[in-house]
């Protein structure tokens, strides 16, 4: 007996149980049937995980308010992050060995004896800003932050020009953004309330229950599928499991690549996806990733 439930474009995990158990052979009933609903929607939930994390898709955009002089901001768990934006301002993407200048031997302890971070901020315990990594004594600042030696007169008003990411934190750069296991942080901090957007793709919830609409679209199904019946295939003691698993995971693997090929081709419009070199049309320079001159 499988139930039934209403397309929306979009997977739907009633579907999807319904379809798992159709390559398993296990018709279900309330009194009998090889796997529980609980189980088919444990691998279903498992397999989406994988489809996801494997092909980067489907995008997403989360948004939430800051809290004023606040550091870090708690995030679902984020698979890709292509932009991260404070109150409409791009931040530029950093991390805490780079802040402090760890990844080329510097050490950054330029702190002069004055911390003005604030109670929330992420600096580490004890910091009272003598000899202490620049990021961790930087006032908060109110968002857009204005000026910085990286915001040319050149590029006209409200700047823009190159954001090197390579070197330690120092008080005129733009602001960063870095990620600490599953929160997001600033710097500066926002001395004020403003809205922060993420684009690029996250985890998706828990698949836990029947009819419930993934925000996946459902040309995913089959991958989908076949990611679960691998993994009902491990945990069977039968005797052909093992060479059903094989097969399933050979089967899920030509989907992904059906769905690879379609992410980055008929999706993106057959689009370049390699690296693109920043070309500074004033000076005919060309500048690598770190916006240093080739």
């Amino acid at each position: 007996m499988y139930q039934t439930s209403t397309r929306s474009g979009n997977l739907n995990s009633t579907d999807l149980v319904n379809g798992l158990r159709l390559l398993l052979a296990d018709q279900y009933t309330a009194s009998d049937g090889r796997w529980t609903q609980d189980a088919l929607l444990n691998f279903i939930d498992r397999g989406h995980k994988r489809v996801v994390r494997d092909v980067r898709f489907p995008d997403c955009r989360i948004t939430f308010p800051t809290v004023q002089g606040s550091q870090l901001y708690p995030v679902p768990l984020m698979l890709v992050t292509d932009a991260v934006y404070v109150a409409g301002q791009l931040a530029v993407p950093t991390d805490i060995p780079t802040l402090e200048g760890r990844q080329i031997n510097y050490y950054d302890q330029r702190g002069d004896g004055t911390t003005t971070a604030g109670p929330y901020s992420d600096a580490p315990l004890g910091t009272a800003g003598q000899n202490a990594p620049l990021w961790a004594v930087q006032e908060p600042l109110s968002y857009p932050v204005n000026g910085g030696w990286s915001t040319p007169a050149w590029s006209g008003i409200g700047g823009g020009g190159q954001a090197p990411d390579a070197q330690p934190w120092d008080i005129n750069s733009r602001p960063r953004y870095y990620w600490r296991s599953g929160y997001i942080g600033f710097v500066p901090a926002p001395a004020n309330v403003v809205t922060v957007c993420i684009d690029g793709v996250r985890q998706p919830d828990t698949v836990d229950a029947l009819d419930l609409t993934l925000t996946t679209p459902d040309n995913f199904q089959d991958a989908v599928i076949w990611a679960a019946l691998a993994l009902a295939k491990y945990a069977d003691d039968g005797q052909r499991a093992d060479a059903q698993r094989q097969v399933a995971e050979q089967n899920y693997e030509r989907e992904k690549r059906k769905l690879l090929t379609w992410r980055f081709g008929d999706y993106q419009g057959q689009q370049r996806n390699g690296p693109k070199p920043q070309m500074l049309r004033r000076t005919g320079r060309i500048l690598n990733k770190r916006g240093h001159c080739w």
